[in-house]
């Protein structure tokens, strides 16, 4: 018996320590949840942020050639008004030039008149 009980205090100790070692890794286990917890929860917000710049780059690229358009459209037009600019110029100088001839002409014709 006195074998019976070195072995039962034998159990009982190993019990105990089979016990305290159980409630040690219920413990680590908990921190490695809450750590799993946080890390999910930083790469959803990571996930978030990439979606959101995603959208933001493609918002700005889509600006980018809107923008571009929007100044080969204007280039376009400066363009015509320099070319408008140009032909004023040259009719103002017809004109000036006609209107010159005019005068000539009618002075010439007073002079024969006299």
């Amino acid at each position: 018996t006195e074998r019976s009980s070195t072995e039962l205090t034998d159990l009982v100790r190993q019990s105990k320590e089979l016990s305290v070692e159980n409630e040690d890794l219920k413990k680590e286990l908990d921190i490695y949840k809450k750590k799993s917890l946080q890390s999910e929860s930083k790469r959803d917000a990571a996930v978030t942020a990439v979606s959101v710049e995603k959208e933001w780059r493609e918002n700005l690229q889509k600006q980018g050639v809107t923008n571009r358009e929007e100044i080969a459209k204007l280039r376009a037009e400066v363009t015509h008004v320099h070319d408008l600019k140009s032909a004023l110029k040259q009719y103002q100088r017809e004109s000036e030039d006609l209107r010159r001839s005019c005068r000539e002409q009618e002075t010439a014709l007073v002079e024969l008149g006299d």
